[in-house]
């Protein structure tokens, strides 16, 4: 299923001056994310993936507000990834899960398949407990301000079904 662009978007920091942090705030201090809408995620057995792909989507930065539900799972695996596969060795995204606090849960990788003409996409995945749920922030970044069109699909599941 293709989505139009939902959940919380955002642009590229320093682009409003509302944006700017104070010159007296420091390094370390997390923005928390105002999510007015989230994108539930919520496998109905362990054996039945939740998960949804949005775009297609040419950006700079877009995060989306997820709410993980892993109660109906003996065991929770989140995982994100770009459609696009790109030729070499780097992608040109980056994915970033946060918690709403801005801190960062953690950092996505590129995937490289091939030994000749080698394709990449992006990735990024989590292990969760069973019987929780989460609130969190996916965020997909262009590396250099600009990227190609791509997808971006995330789901959760029991990685042992």
């Amino acid at each position: 299923m293709v989505v139009a662009l939902a959940g919380c978007a955002s642009k590229p920091a320093g682009d409003d001056p509302v944006d700017a942090a104070p010159a007296d705030a420091p390094d370390d201090v997390q923005t928390p994310v105002l999510c007015p809408t989230s994108i539930p995620l919520a496998p109905g057995s362990p054996g039945t993936p939740a998960g949804m792909e949005v775009g297609p989507l040419e950006l700079g930065t877009a995060s989306f507000c997820l709410h993980l539900d892993t109660r109906g799972l003996i065991r929770g695996h989140f995982m994100a990834g770009t459609s696009l596969r790109e030729s070499g060795d780097a992608s040109s995204f980056t994915l970033t899960l946060a918690d709403t606090n801005g801190t960062t849960l953690v950092e996505g990788w590129d995937v490289s398949i091939g030994n000749t003409d080698t394709k990449t996409f992006a990735n990024l995945e989590m292990a969760m407990e069973a019987d929780l749920e989460r609130d969190v922030v996916l965020t997909i970044s262009a590396k250099g301000g600009t990227a190609p069109v791509t997808n971006l699909g995330f789901s959760l599941f029991d990685p042992l079904l």
